[in-house]
C-alpha cells in the first residue's frame, strides 16, 4: 500500500515539475513581452504621449465579424481572423487605484499566494511522511488535507483579487465589449474543495471507528 501511495506521489510531483516548466516558459514570454511594452512606453513619454499597455477581452457584438485578414504561410490562402485578445497601448489617464497603491496591491497579494502555496506542499509532505512512518490517518492527517484544501482556495481567491488592483483603461470600442483580461483557474477550487470534502470523510470515519471502539 505505501509503495503504491508512494508510487502516486512521485507521479503528482512529476506533473508538478511538468506544469512548473510549463510555467516557467510563459512568465519568460511574459518578462519578455513585458520588458517590450515598458521600452515602448518609456519612448512614448519621452515624445510626450501618456501611454499604458493593457491586455484587453473582446467581445464582438457580432459574431459574424471578421476584423484582420492573413496569409497562411502552410497553404499560402488568406484566412479570416477575429480579434478576441489584444494588447492595447491606450493614450489616456487609467481610472482607479494610484500606480503606487496598484504596485503595493500586487506585491501583498502575490507573496500572499506564493506563502500559501510553499505551505501547501510543505503540508504535502509531512503528511507523504506521516503515511511511511506508519501513521495512522488520524485527527493530524485530516487537518492536514483540511489545511491543503484552504490553502489552495486562497490561491483561488487571490487569482480574483490581482486584477482588482489594476487600473481601470478608459477604453470603448464601438462593437465590442471592452474588458481587463484575466486567467482565473477555476480547477484549484474544484481541487480546494475536494480536498475539504476528503478531510471530512476522513473526520467522520476517524469518528465512527472512535465509537466501534467505545461499543466494543
Amino acid at each position: 500500500m505505501k509503495r503504491k501511495f508512494n508510487f502516486y506521489c512521485i507521479l503528482l510531483l512529476i506533473a508538478v515539475a511538468f506544469s512548473l516548466f510549463t510555467a516557467a516558459q510563459h512568465f519568460v514570454e511574459g518578462f519578455n513581452s513585458g520588458y517590450a511594452d515598458a521600452t515602448l512606453e518609456f519612448q512614448d513619454r519621452a515624445t510626450g504621449k501618456t501611454c499604458k499597455p493593457y491586455i484587453l477581452d473582446l467581445r464582438s457584438h457580432n459574431p459574424a465579424r471578421r476584423e484582420l485578414a492573413m496569409t497562411n504561410t502552410m497553404t499560402g490562402n488568406t484566412d479570416s481572423l477575429r480579434v478576441s485578445k489584444v494588447t492595447a497601448w491606450v493614450v489616456a489617464e487609467g481610472t482607479g487605484s494610484t500606480p503606487v497603491l496598484v504596485t503595493i496591491g500586487n506585491m501583498l497579494v502575490l507573496l500572499a499566494m506564493s506563502g500559501c502555496c510553499l505551505a501547501f506542499w510543505v503540508v504535502f509532505i509531512r503528511l507523504v511522511l506521516a503515511v511511511n512512518r506508519g501513521e495512522d490517518f488520524g485527527e493530524s492527517a485530516t487537518r492536514r488535507l483540511r489545511l491543503m484544501g484552504w490553502y489552495i482556495i486562497a490561491i483561488y481567491l487571490g487569482e480574483w483579487l490581482l486584477p482588482a488592483f489594476d487600473t481601470t483603461p478608459a477604453v470603448a470600442y464601438a462593437g465590442y465589449d471592452v474588458s481587463l483580461h484575466s486567467e482565473i483557474d477555476s480547477m484549484l477550487l474544484v481541487i480546494g474543495l475536494g480536498l475539504l470534502m476528503v478531510s471530512q470523510l476522513f473526520a467522520v470515519g476517524q469518528k465512527m471507528k472512535e465509537e466501534n471502539d467505545l461499543t466494543i
